[in-house]
């Protein structure tokens, strides 16, 4: 058993690898491969076996939760959304919005949710995977704004539907009418996160400072992250708000101290930095494995089905509106409309964020399995949408070819008849 478990490990790190890979050259989302080793894995292991990971959901989610979290916050180029804002944010929250607005709609008066379940889910699913978005759209022809809108979305909206799906989470939690006692429990909930993460950011980085170019630096801050997790949800905050702003001071600390005309205090150095990739790799990698090991099979019926499908047409109809009032304004961004479009894969944020409802009381039926679906369709829209415009534009480059052909040609017997 104990070789059979270390020979899996390796295997997926490998697969995990290839996948990534083949990703690249193909446009095909590596976590669709993942998900399917997984569930290869539920087919093969027995009941009881599968039950082993399905009580170790809460502590790989929260797991999954602080690493993505952290990693976010820590590769959060804050300057640079600052500088490109305007037009990428407003897209953004338009497009965020919408998915959040129409899902919650069609849950509600379709499917029989209350607003707050169908709120929840348009928030879990309303951004785009930053890992899959930036990586394709590195790889296309396109307007070098396009890939500027796209990447500060797919990084936005990893903030956007951490910090809304909680906020959600927390109002069901208090399960109160009086809205006024609710939105002040929650504005405490989160400002004891952000102070605490800031207070204790600022004092590690001085630590960090006198253990500059030392060992060790990037597992002592894995290590500050679980001890701040656990005391700001002891004393009642959110400890998932707290690790998101921990990697946005760290990651950002040069830009505040020089706002702030304070010297002295570094950012991390590069080593923690490339620690922190690595491990995201790992936790990526196996989690998407683990997601797919523990999907529930029987959930895979008509309804889960057609709800997801809805869901799809939702993010859609809210996309190609948000695309249509972005392109109004600016009419150089029409030839990418299919891009725009079609680029909104969910991702691990999605993924992680679909098991804290269980894990803090709240049980929607079905809810990660639908999550699960919407990550699977939305991510087989992008790469169709991605494949439908790069022939496209292979068909464009010919036509163009051949009418700059025929036009040589045009002119050479002009030359010869003069």
């Amino acid at each position: 058993m104990i070789e059979t478990v270390f020979l899996s490990i390796g295997v997926i790190i490998f697969i995990g690898f290839f996948s990534m890979i083949f990703f690249e050259r193909t446009r095909i989302p590596d976590m669709l491969i993942l998900m399917l080793v997984g569930l290869t894995l539920g087919y093969i292991l027995e009941e009881n076996q599968i039950a082993i990971f399905e009580k170790m959901a809460p502590y790989v989610g929260a797991l999954a939760l602080m690493m993505i979290l952290f990693d976010g916050g820590l590769n959060f180029d804050l300057l640079k959304v600052v500088r490109e804002l305007g037009e990428a944010s407003m897209f953004t929250l338009t497009a965020f919005l919408m998915s959040c607005l129409f899902v919650m709609n069609i849950m509600h008066f379709i499917f029989g949710w209350n607003f707050l379940e169908g709120l929840l889910l348009g928030a879990v699913i309303g951004g785009t995977s930053s890992a899959i978005v930036i990586t394709t759209i590195s790889r296309i022809l396109v307007d070098e704004r396009v890939k500027i809108i796209l990447s500060l979305e797919s990084a936005i909206t990893d903030a956007l539907c951490i910090v809304v799906s909680l906020a959600v989470i927390e109002i069901m939690m208090l399960n109160e009418i009086n809205v006024r006692n609710s939105l002040g429990d929650l504005f405490g909930a989160f400002s004891i996160s952000v102070v605490s993460a800031v207070l204790i950011s600022v004092l590690w980085m001085g630590i960090l400072k006198k253990f500059r170019g030392k060992s060790f630096g990037y597992l002592l801050t894995v290590a500050v992250i679980f001890i701040m997790y656990s005391l700001v949800e002891f004393v009642k905050g959110n400890g998932a708000i707290a690790v998101f702003v921990f990697g946005l001071v760290l990651g950002n600390a040069r830009y505040f101290w020089k706002t702030l005309k304070l010297e002295g205090i570094l950012g991390v150095d590069a080593t923690i930095k490339s620690f922190q990739k690595e491990t995201a790799f790992f936790i990526r990698t196996f989690f998407f494995v683990y997601l797919g090991l523990i999907f529930n099979k029987n959930a895979l019926n008509y309804s889960t089905i057609s709800i997801s499908l809805a869901v799809l047409a939702a993010i859609l109809a809210a996309r190609i509106i948000s695309v249509g009032i972005l392109t109004l304004k600016n009419k150089s961004m029409r030839n990418y409309r299919i891009v725009l479009t079609t680029m909104l894969p969910r991702g691990l944020a999605a993924a992680v964020l679909a098991s804290i409802p269980l894990e803090r009381g709240i049980n929607i039926e079905s809810f990660p399995e639908i999550v699960f679906l919407i990550i699977i369709l939305t991510s087989i829209t992008a790469t169709i949408g991605t494949f439908v415009y790069e022939r496209k534009i292979r068909q464009e480059k010919v036509e163009n070819k051949s009418h700059d052909h025929q036009e040589i040609r045009l002119i050479g017997e002009l030359n010869k008849s003069g």
